[in-house]
């Protein structure tokens, strides 16, 4: 048994990425409105035309998640356009280099997407949930980046995983629930994969409310 993400508002971020781009447009064919926020802004307008071809609204705005008030623009967006906010879907990564390349610069830059920019984004979404009484928060991830061995993407997941099993339990009475999707081999390959378990899983939460 599945519910229906027909008319419902979903924030994408990472939305400019290939995962990104493929979430959006299987929302759109699920009749949602999508919030997109990425650093691509021309792919982003792409993005915006497809998913309304399939049957969906979309808005769309450029932002870096590493601006601590970026996802709030994003948020304010969508309840302006929409009348709410219904989701989260965090799909944004950044891969750090190994620690033989004492590159500080992109190991801060992986700890500001990956782990602040998801809590900026839950300070920005949550309030509008909670206003609606309802809300579904979902983080799409894989521990290592291409394959490749990634120690701190994978502190950076534990943190959030930790987030999200907390978060779980405290806004339950608020009607809010969180899930994560850990992609495995076949769906970290194939990005339209990747969008069919995201669908499944926001289904999924809609039947528990």
């Amino acid at each position: 048994m599945s519910g229906t993400l027909s008319g419902k508002t979903v924030m994408v971020l990472g939305g400019s990425s290939a995962y990104g781009g493929a979430a959006a447009r299987a929302l759109g064919r699920e009749g949602a409105n999508v919030a997109l926020g990425g650093r691509d802004r021309q792919r982003l307008e792409e993005l915006e035309a497809e998913v309304r071809a399939r049957g969906g609204e979309a808005l769309v705005l450029g932002l870096d998640l590493a601006k601590r008030h970026h996802p709030a623009h994003l948020v304010e967006a969508a309840v302006e356009a929409f009348g709410g906010l219904d989701a989260l879907l965090f799909m944004a990564s950044a891969a750090a280099p190994p620690f033989s390349s004492l590159d500080v610069d992109a190991w801060e830059r992986s700890l500001d997407v990956n782990l602040r920019g998801f809590i900026y984004c839950l300070a920005a979404a949550l309030p509008a949930m909670r206003e609606r009484g309802d809300g579904r928060v979902v983080v799409v991830g894989t521990d290592d980046a291409g394959g490749v061995p990634d120690p701190l993407l994978r502190a950076w997941r534990s943190a959030v995983s930790t987030i999200l099993a907390e978060l779980s339990g405290e806004l339950s009475s608020d009607g809010i629930r969180a899930a994560e999707v850990r992609l495995d081999a076949r769906q970290a390959r194939d990005p339209e994969e990747c969008s069919k378990t995201i669908v499944r899983t926001l289904k999924d939460l809609e039947v528990g409310r």
